[in-house]
């Protein structure tokens, strides 16, 4: 079943952010990728490094995520955490989807 572009990036974060299931990248993420985090290196090996480090107190905090007006599979996903750095961090994601992966 195709899941819409919310419901994919929901997934994808809460498997890798909230489980911390690096393996999640592999499913959800295509090979090309961009991370634009400067906490990790590029692509999909950058994400799972960022991914795997994290502290076990790190979380996410009233995750939003939104799916563009367009149905052409963009997810925007904006989030607080905490845990990984004093005073914790905001992040925003954009995700084009076509359908299958982030």
């Amino acid at each position: 079943m195709r899941m819409g572009a919310k419901q994919l990036v929901e997934q994808a974060v809460h498997e890798l952010f909230d489980r911390r299931d690096v393996t999640a990248v592999g499913r959800y993420w295509s090979p090309g990728y961009v991370e634009h985090s400067i906490l990790g290196a590029d692509r999909l090996e950058g994400l799972r490094d960022v991914a795997g480090s994290l502290p076990e107190g790190f979380r996410q905090h009233n995750p939003q995520i939104a799916e563009g007006a367009s149905g052409l599979g963009r997810a925007i996903q904006t989030g607080r955490f905490t845990g990984r750095q004093a005073g914790g961090a905001l992040g925003c994601g954009v995700h084009e989807t076509g359908g299958t992966r982030a």
